[in-house]
């Protein structure tokens, strides 16, 4: 039961759009979704509630919260970083979890 409850809240914060940091919390805790952990190069922001990032010369989607979104408009365009993401399967949708700068060609592989 806890768990349709769970993955219910997800889709529907998800389907809105809105990624709170509550929901962000709530989901670097769990341990029902796969937590992915990955270098990237930050691309931008898309909207107010999601970014582009490029990982292995392939861009991706990340739905952010209004405080990540503050935190990375400061951001440089090109920025290597290292984050940590879960992919939604009930809504396709990619959630960052927390994101770190990183230096450039100092990669972990």
């Amino acid at each position: 039961m806890k768990r349709t409850i769970f993955a219910l809240s997800i889709t529907l914060l998800a389907g809105c759009g809105q990624i709170t940091d509550s929901t962000i919390s709530t989901l670097a805790k769990s341990t029902e979704q796969q937590k992915i952990l990955v270098e990237a190069t930050y691309i931008g922001l898309i909207d107010n509630h999601s970014i582009e990032v490029i990982i292995e010369n392939k861009p991706l989607a990340l739905q952010i919260s209004e405080k990540q979104k503050k935190q990375l408009e400061l951001f440089e365009t090109n920025k290597p970083l290292m984050i940590e993401y879960i992919h939604n399967e009930d809504t396709s949708q990619n959630i960052l979890i927390s994101f770190k700068e990183r230096e450039a060609g100092t990669g972990h592989k």
